[in-house]
């Protein structure tokens, strides 16, 4: 009788309840945020019948939602920049200058003839058995 195992593809990220470690994390600040927000918000502003804290709760898990999600598609740093470049608070022009440079070869380096180089026009070395 054959015996059947079951496959763990490692290529997928670990998920609890649909969602991966970094977008939870994400979910949790959200829900701080949300959380913090209606604290501060007056309780009697509404809009309509419903406060204005309940929106400012939803707005900000979805935020942290769709900010989890968004990871997922490209690194932190990629979306950091574009948000940085797009608001102007990063240059967007590269102004190049000279930097200082080892020189190439080092005078320092001192390298030893090897015979081959006796027979060749120009050889720094005495060749051998001639005078």
């Amino acid at each position: 009788m054959a015996q059947s195992y079951q496959v763990i593809n490692l290529k997928q990220p670990v998920k609890l309840f649909g969602f991966t470690i970094r977008q939870l994390i994400f979910l949790a600040i959200g829900i701080g945020l949300g959380f913090l927000a209606i604290s501060k918000v007056p309780g009697d502003w509404k809009i309509g019948n419903l406060p204005v804290a309940l929106f400012a709760f939803i707005f900000c898990v979805s935020i942290s939602i769709v900010a989890g999600f968004f990871t997922d598609l490209k690194p932190m740093a990629w979306w950091r920049n574009s948000l940085l470049y797009r608001l102007g608070l990063k240059s967007t022009t590269y102004m190049p200058h000279p930097e200082p440079r080892i020189p190439y070869p080092s005078s320092d380096i001192e390298e030893e003839a090897s015979p081959e180089d006796d027979y060749f026009i120009g050889s720094k070395r005495k060749s051998r058995g001639r005078k």
